[in-house]
């Protein structure tokens, strides 16, 4: 029997990932205690000594692509941000193999760019919007319950978004949406949770009472833009560990200077405080790689994980990654096109002369002047002298290479919204246009309804686990569902209109549930995401009572025309004299079809 210690006997039932885990913390411990120690003896380290050599906030993680993003915004914006842009013009429309500068220079001031990507990334945001999200409080076993009133902007219902330096103010939902977009330019977008700034030991709240008075309990979110991102390392699981952000600003610091001053922000996130290093130096004078960035804060968090939550699109809804190199193509190409049909335009002046001696060796007078294609006035109301065989032509180059140029440029444009399944939206609503069939465009909605449900599934459980850190910074253990962003409307709204108004005056509707289950979903379809909850409880209840109404009416009408029928049937039999039956059942039937009851006739 081999022998059992006490650490055996004590481990027995212990899984071995309790144990690792017990180790890990034992470790984390451990060095906690070693790290104080070392405070003890050396002391707390100067402001000097926390400065960090400039080299190391040179690194950029793998994922890291500032040039590229840039380009994809440029794409999407069109306009100032690409057109006069040196930097990126030069990479999106670049030079011609042996192009003339000059000619290069003029041609990028008279280049043009539609912003198709931008439409395409718009129209699928706004799409997703239609169904907004619903957070509400839920406590274990208990029915859904309200938010507290911090939670929740009474306006819209939603967690608001406020940052202490005064940024703009906005609801929850909102700053997801703008997340989405951004992540559909970039594939990557990031939101930091952060907590308001202590105020010093002195003036310190006494108690949570009194913190939530001063808003030191309000956390507030911030749409952090993947270029100030720098760097950031993962666990195996894949949760944040640490995350490095820069941001950047160029600052003019008196009326007599230039704004030639750059200014740096590096803060470091880990997943229990923060740390932040700064530096200025001249635009023409970078820092060298070895000078140290000067320590300038720190503080902790009650998150338990870094508060920098990054949003990433897996790679097929990442909409620029599929757009960026057709919008760039149809960019040079477009203006290519453009560039020679401006050229063409102009087209030139050419004098075709006959020989000064004449075809048969005998020539006039005008034909013997040898410049008489140029010394002669031209214009209404003056007349030129030629000689025999002279003529004038406008030459220009061929259409047929515009032809196919414009051509190859419509089909990369219906490409781009074909790969974002719009294809109804690249149709040119011209004659062609009408021949296009409703199926197809019914199928191009309801394509773009299936996108927009898997990305409001990833809008719902960012927006839960931001609500979740939420709870985790106020302490007050308060639990979030939330709902929303999953059903949308994949039918035209103009065409279910049509197809109301032909069904309900068409054939009759007997059923009094149909006719209101129908209308409801049909006024809800056409008012979109511009109503509220209680509105939709209102219609409802209204088309209850009002369909209910009209069919008691109905049933009221009909039954005073039966009673009617009934009593005039009894007046004419009462008057009748009973010697011809035959003939009065054939009346009695007449009078029956006219008044549009069931004829019965007699039997002979």
């Amino acid at each position: 029997m081999a022998l059992e210690t006490q650490v055996d006997r004590e481990l027995q039932g212990s899984s071995w990932k309790k144990i690792a885990e017990n180790a890990d913390e034992l470790t984390a411990q451990r060095n906690r205690n070693a790290q104080g120690v070392l405070e003890e003896i050396l002391g707390t380290p100067t402001a000097e000594e926390r400065a960090v050599a400039w080299k190391h906030f040179q690194r950029r993680h793998p994922d890291y692509d500032a040039d590229y993003w840039a380009e994809c915004r440029a794409l999407y914006a069109g306009g100032k941000r690409l057109l006069r842009d040196p930097d990126i013009m030069a990479r999106l429309f670049p030079s011609h193999n042996a192009e003339d500068p000059a000619v290069y220079e003029e041609r990028k001031r008279r280049a043009f760019y539609l912003a198709y990507p931008g439409t395409i990334i718009d129209n699928l945001v706004s799409g997703l919007g239609a169904d907004p999200l619903r957070v509400t409080g839920q406590d274990a076993g208990e029915d859904e319950t309200k938010l507290p009133a911090w939670y929740t902007d009474q306006e819209d219902g939603f967690l608001e978004d406020v940052s202490p330096s005064g940024g703009k103010r906005q609801g929850l939902f909102q700053l997801l949406l703008e997340a989405v977009r951004e992540a559909m330019i970039t594939r990557r977008a990031w939101i930091l949770i952060d907590l308001p700034s202590a105020p010093p030991a002195e003036e310190a709240p006494a108690s949570r009472l009194d913190q939530e008075r001063a808003g030191l309990l309000d956390p507030y979110l911030i749409g952090v833009e993947p270029e100030y991102v720098i760097d950031w390392q993962t666990d195996s699981n894949g949760e944040l560990e640490w995350a490095l952000i820069c941001d950047s600003e160029t600052r003019r610091e008196n009326l007599t200077s230039a704004r030639d001053t750059i200014r740096k922000t590096f803060t470091w996130y880990d997943r229990e405080g923060w740390a932040s290093w700064q530096i200025e130096y001249k635009a023409k004078d970078p820092p060298k790689p070895d000078q140290p960035v000067p320590f300038l804060a720190e503080g902790s968090h009650p998150f338990g994980k870094v508060p920098l939550i990054p949003f990433e699109l897996p790679e097929g809804l990442h909409a620029m990654g599929k757009l960026e190199s057709l919008a760039r193509e149809h960019f040079n190409k477009r203006a290519a096109v453009s560039w020679a049909e401006f050229k063409s335009l102009f087209a030139m002046l050419y004098e075709f002369l006959a020989p000064e001696d004449g075809i048969s060796g005998q020539a006039s007078a005008a034909q013997e002047e040898a410049d008489r294609a140029v010394n002669q006035i031209r214009g209404p109301g003056h007349v030129q002298e030629r000689g025999h065989e002279d003529r004038a032509e406008f030459v220009g180059p061929p259409v047929d290479p515009f032809v196919a140029g414009r051509e190859s440029c419509q089909e990369i444009m219906r490409e781009m919204f074909r790969v974002m399944y719009s294809m109804a939206l690249s149709v040119d609503m011209g004659s062609s246009a009408i021949k296009r069939s409703g199926e197809s465009k019914a199928q191009d909605k309801a394509v773009a309804g299936v996108i927009l449900k898997e990305l409001g599934r990833l809008v719902r459980d960012l927006a839960q686990l931001l609500m979740s850190l939420v709870a985790i910074a106020r302490g007050d253990g308060q639990a979030f569902r939330v709902s929303g962003a999953a059903h949308f409307d994949s039918v035209d709204v103009a065409a279910a209109i049509k197809e109301g108004v032909e069904l309900l005056n068409g054939i009759p509707i007997k059923s009094a549930t149909f006719k209101r289950a129908y209308l409801y979903r049909l006024y809800k379809l056409v008012l979109g995401g511009e109503i509220t909850e209680e509105e939709l409880a209102k219609i409802r209840e209204e088309l209850e009572s009002m369909i209910s109404a009209e069919e008691a009416l109905l049933e009221d009408s009909m039954a005073l025309e039966d009673r009617g029928d009934q009593e005039e049937d009894q007046e004419e039999e009462e008057g009748e004299d009973g010697e011809d039956g035959g003939a009065s059942a054939e009346e009695d039937a007449r009078r029956r079809a006219r008044n549009g009851r069931p004829v019965r006739y007699p039997a002979r």
